[in-house]
């Protein structure tokens, strides 16, 4: 009686804590609930979670979905919990929910099988608005597991719900940003013959309209085969078929703007789709609402009174969404009046990747100079925003113009001579050729030269066609190519004229008057070289580029272009220039780093990462026509004996004179080197010499530093003058003023987010400085992280929570890497402690091996796997498999190893991937022979594998080059290859069975208490001698093996059936006494390696 009276309370206190309390304690509670899952009615069976999402609790749902007890797949009247909240509460709610990994996002329910998504479109309240369908439905199709296309038990998806609903909003968010690719041709087809048929003909414009390149290609051929389409199915629906691909043939024909002909009506409001970088949005004219949406969006200034109803660019799209917009992109190209805001503050005005038709034919696009018949009439747009009076219409002379965007309805947007017009694309003509000095067309192409003297072409060399510079001095009496025809859109002149932009032999651009220049020599009379140097592109064989000397390129790597300017021309014909400078980088010898790896081998460059701010590049160059300057994956050993890596913050050495001593022949040492001396840098990469090559205090400025001239940044003064190091934790020590004072741009700058860390425990994930600032000063800024999101913040903000130092000191040299800097690419394979996957730590290709765990990674649990970590990180061998880092989460931790491009042993030896000489066998085994050796003798600490088999040993496929993995990640995962002993004969499987036939015997015997023996170096060797020997004999050591049994029975009675055929015949003795029953009779890893080398 007392237990059900005690867990009646239990129950009602979580009731209370949930309904009926303000108390935050109350609910704080919930995060340590030791059954998350109590029923609060049972004859409901209704869980805590389920409660808290019916009742619109936010704050108990997440203190809920953080404690890992409580299940969020839990049905309430057989409803997961996210289809409960899909349809009954908000979005915020939903992408709570949604944090969770074990998450099953498409669980079905009720007896038609209905998905969350279908849910949230026709579930739920009456009351419940369609714009709140919509914030819920966004945040579910967002999310990378939805998946939208799933259908009920009718066959019905969530699109089908929505079309037959005529809900026209619920069905542009299903398609827009791309989403309509997932669906195949003909489930697009079905909705628009449903739409159809309940009337909704506007909203089969919009599934038409919203259909991929590959949809319409697809469409276009039914289009062309149309009569056989009808004939189809015995003729059924033939009508319907027919009517439908005519209405999609006038969509695609005519455009939105005769959609009306076709009797499909679009949706009146242009904020059908997302904005992104290059579209062209207008703020809100409602001066209330789009304050109230500016909260926490950028924040609301009075200059944004100015703008509203304005056409803007965006220029950049942050990561929450919010977008930066450009409203004067129409009227300068060097001014900006630029402002942060809610993509719901603006609407969509642009039709973004839209090309067009002019008046002969030939298709227009974005950034195309048009020309304007004069005495055509144009359509000026109301100034009114700048404070302009005038007609809205006016007829005036134009020649030559822009195009800015094309809007909604397919209309041209123009500067014409500083001026904005809008103009039917029919009604223009694109500019493809231009008249020269001497009377002649010329195009783009052709050959021109360049008036003779200076003050001649200096005095048609006027503002509008770019003006007299130095650079255009270079070009005089010059033979040179036209590159691009082009106009001066934003000079204010009552004759604007095109301008035409020359390259010379040295691939210097500049623009230059028409009239200054004589036709030389048509493009198409130009001959063909039949140098057989001329470089071709070759098919991607899978093999890494090489550089000009031969040395193999890989993303991350620092290249600069070769010193012969004539040949890195010749070796990027055809490929595509960045800028115009292109050929300072190579006069210069700029460094820039390879960004990606092209599908035709070429690779990709970012030629202004180290000098401007602005977005990455990825520039298409020939890798013949660089060379590699830096030293991949290579460490150093800083002043005081750490290792350093590629992306670590160092301190330059304080002292002037130590600073300058360990200089000597290892850098230069300039003056301006003072003001940085006991400052911190961030390490880019490693030049050939070794030596740390860092930005110093502004972009652009490169310089090298000796490692022992630097000391590795592993902790940082906080608060209080207390230091913290990566792994501490911190509590905001200051008040939001001040800290909203700390944060400056060099510490990552203020921004409303950033209030919620006050009064939290926070994780310092990283320590570095923002290289990117120009300063003479840099300071060191802390990454933390709270609620799944990484801030960079002011350490002088944050205190230590306990008041002394905080962090595990050996946290210093391990590489902590941010989940969130983690992506996924492929899945390689999956083992007994998870998956592994091809991904990417920010650029680098990397191996990452996910492990799962039961309860919260915390506590003795968390430091010994990161102790285990730390074991791998300091292993430094040319065989072993590069650590690079370590990422932890409350259910998960990831490995993130070099990504190996080859094959494992077990692949090469008995599925055949490779083939391998014989010496080529041989040095494989003295490789893994050899790590083994370091492992038991000379790495600090010791270290015994206790998994060496084949799968454990790659080879690379360009070098064939051994490399052994995974170390100790079973044991980390509390998962040791003995642990699969006690049920082996009832459970035998590939996995159990290709670690068991590798195990030394002891190891599966068990002593008088029932414990298996501990792992040793005696074991490691007998796992090392079957390991070659399968290598060596191209056999599986004991036969084929049909049981566990059988297996169990070899190994501890049996001889190894395949030592007989190892060749050479001289090792069979070396690997039998290697696999001898009795440890002591093995030989160590140093004799093994001598007898090999023997």
């Amino acid at each position: 009686m007392g237990n059900r009276q005690s867990a009646a309370f239990a129950r009602d206190e979580v009731f209370e804590a949930i309904i009926g309390s303000k108390d935050t304690r109350k609910r704080r509670n919930l995060r340590q609930m030791t059954n998350a899952n109590t029923i609060i009615a049972t004859t409901a069976g209704v869980l805590p979670i389920h409660l808290a999402i019916i009742s619109g609790n936010y704050e108990a749902v997440r203190d809920l979905v953080s404690n890992s007890r409580c299940d969020v797949n839990a049905r309430c009247q057989n409803r997961p919990g996210l289809t409960l909240a899909a349809c009954t509460s908000s979005a915020k709610i939903v992408k709570e929910l949604l944090k969770r990994r074990d998450l099953k996002v498409n669980e079905t329910s009720g007896s038609s099988n209905v998905t969350a998504l279908m849910a949230a479109v026709f579930e739920g309240p009456e009351e419940r608005t369609t714009a709140e369908r919509v914030q819920v439905m966004e945040v579910l199709v967002n999310d990378p597991r939805c998946n939208c296309q799933l259908k009920d038990d009718d066959g019905y998806s969530a699109l089908t719900f929505a079309v037959q609903t005529g809900q026209v909003d619920l069905v542009m968010t299903l398609l827009q940003d791309g989403r309509a690719a997932k669906y195949q041709l003909r489930d697009l087809l079905r909705e628009c013959r449903v739409a159809i048929r309940v009337n909704q003909e506007e909203i089969c414009g919009i599934i038409l309209q919203n259909m991929s390149l590959a949809h319409e290609a697809h469409l276009t051929h039914l289009m062309q085969n149309a009569a056989a389409v009808a004939t189809t199915n015995n003729g059924q629906d033939a009508g319907q078929i027919l009517y439908l691909l005519t209405v999609a043939k006038t969509v695609m024909r005519r455009g939105p703007t005769k959609l009306v002909d076709s009797g499909i009506h679009m949706p009146p409001s242009p904020r059908s789709r997302a904005p992104k970088v290059g579209s062209v949005v207008s703020l809100l004219q409602d001066r209330g609402k789009v304050k109230r949406l500016q909260t926490d969006h950028g924040g609301w200034t009075d200059d944004m009174e100015e703008v509203m109803g304005r056409c803007g660019i965006v220029t950049s799209v942050e990561p929450d969404r919010d977008i930066i917009v450009n409203f004067l992109f129409m009227e300068s190209e060097q001014r900006k009046l630029q402002f942060t805001l809610n993509p719901d503050a603006v609407e969509l005005k642009s039709k973004d990747g839209f090309s067009a038709v002019d008046k002969n034919g030939k298709l227009i696009k974005v950034g195309d100079t048009v020309a304007i018949d004069a005495g055509d009439p144009i359509t000026r747009p109301r100034q009114a925003a700048q404070g302009r009076a005038g007609r809205s219409e006016q007829s005036v002379q134009l020649k030559y113009g822009r195009v800015m965007y094309f809007d909604l309805s397919g209309k041209a947007w123009l500067t014409v001579a500083g001026s904005s017009v809008s103009l039917a694309p029919s009604t223009i003509k694109l500019v493809d050729s231009v008249v020269c000095g001497d009377g002649q067309m010329v195009q783009v192409g052709d050959q021109v030269q360049i008036t003779p003297t200076s003050s001649g072409l200096e005095s048609l060399q006027t503002s509008q066609f770019g003006g007299w510079t130095n650079r255009t001095a270079k070009f005089v009496g010059k033979i040179v190519t036209i590159a691009a025809i082009g106009c001066n859109c934003f000079h204010k002149t009552d004759r604007p004229q095109c301008i035409i932009q020359v390259s010379d032999d040295k691939a210097l651009l500049c623009w230059i008057n028409p009239n200054a220049v004589k036709l030389q020599l048509k493009a198409r009379l130009v001959p063909v070289s039949k140098s057989p140097e001329e470089p071709k592109s070759r098919p991607f064989d899978g093999s890494p580029p090489v550089d000009s000397n031969g040395e193999v390129l890989q993303i991350g790597s620092v290249v600069s272009f070769i010193r012969n300017e004539s040949t890195v021309r010749h070796l990027q014909a055809g490929r595509h220039w960045a800028d115009e400078n292109i050929m300072d980088l190579v006069a210069k010898q700029f460094p820039f780093p390879v960004v990606s790896i092209r599908s035709d081998g070429d690779v990709g460059v970012d030629t202004c990462a180290f000098i401007n701010d602005d977005p990455e590049l990825d520039m298409a160059v020939n890798p013949k026509a660089i060379t590699l300057v830096s030293r991949d994956n290579f460490e150093a050993l800083d002043n005081e004996g750490k290792v350093i890596r590629k992306g670590d913050t160092v301190t330059l050495l304080k002292d002037e004179g130590e600073f300058r001593l360990r200089q000597i022949g290892r850098g230069r040492w300039i003056d301006k080197l003072r003001t940085f001396l006991g400052r911190p840098i961030v390490v880019q990469y490693f030049d050939r010499e070794g030596d740390i090559v860092a930005v110093l205090g502004e972009l652009g400025q490169l310089e090298s530093f000796n490692p022992k001239a630097t000391v590795k940044t592993d902790k940082v003064v906080c608060h209080g003058n207390v230091e913290v190091a990566v792994g501490g934790v911190v509590r905001i020590a200051v008040s939001m003023a001040e800290f909203q004072a700390l944060q400056t741009a060099e510490f990552g700058g203020w921004s409303s987010s950033l209030r919620g860390l006050a009064n939290h425990p926070l994780t310092v994930q990283k320590i570095s400085c923002k290289w990117k600032i120009t300063t003479r000063s840099p300071a060191c800024v802390i990454q933390v992280h709270h609620d799944y999101e990484y801030f960079w913040i002011n350490p002088l903000a944050v205190s230590v929570s306990d008041g002394k130092a905080s962090g595990t000191p050996e946290f210093s040299d391990l590489k902590l890497i941010p989940c969130g800097d983690l992506s996924f690419e492929e899945k390689l394979g999956e083992g007994a402690f998870g998956a592994v996957y091809r991904g990417r730590w920010v650029a680098t290709v990397c191996a990452v091996k996910h492990i799962a765990v039961k309860e919260i990674i915390a506590g003795p649990e968390r430091d010994r796997i990161v102790q285990e970590a730390i074991t791998h990180s300091r292993l430094v061998h040319p065989h072993i498999v590069q650590f690079i880092g370590l990422a932890l989460e409350r259910l998960s931790m990831y490995i993130v190893l070099k990504c190996i491009t080859g094959f494992n042993l077990e692949e090469i030896v008995f599925q055949h991937k490779m083939s391998l000489t014989e010496a080529e066998k041989h040095e494989i085994a003295l490789q893994v022979a050899d790590v083994i050796r370091y492992l038991h003798n000379d790495a600090r600490p010791k270290v015994i594998h206790q998994d060496i088999k084949p799968s454990n040993v790659m080879v690379e496929k360009a070098t064939k080059q051994a490399l052994v993995t995974d170390f100790g990640i079973s044991r980390m995962a509390n998962h040791s290859p003995t642990n699969d002993v006690n049920n082996l004969t009832q459970h035998f499987s590939d996995s159990i069975a290709g670690t068991i036939l590798y195990m030394a015997p002891e190891l599966l015997n068990t002593n008088s208490n029932g414990l298996h023996r501990t792992p040793n170096f005696q074991s490691d060797i007998y796992a090392l001698g079957a390991t070659l020997t399968e290598l060596y004999s191209s056999r599986r050591i004991f036969g084929v093996i049909k049981d566990m049994p059988s297996l169990l029975a070899k190994k501890i009675h049996g001889e190894p059936e395949a030592i007989q055929y190892v060749t050479p015949t001289k090792y069979q003795d070396l690997l039998h006494r290697s696999m001898s029953l009795e440890p002591s009779q093995r030989p160590t890893a140093t004799e093994l390696v001598r007898s090999l080398l023997g």
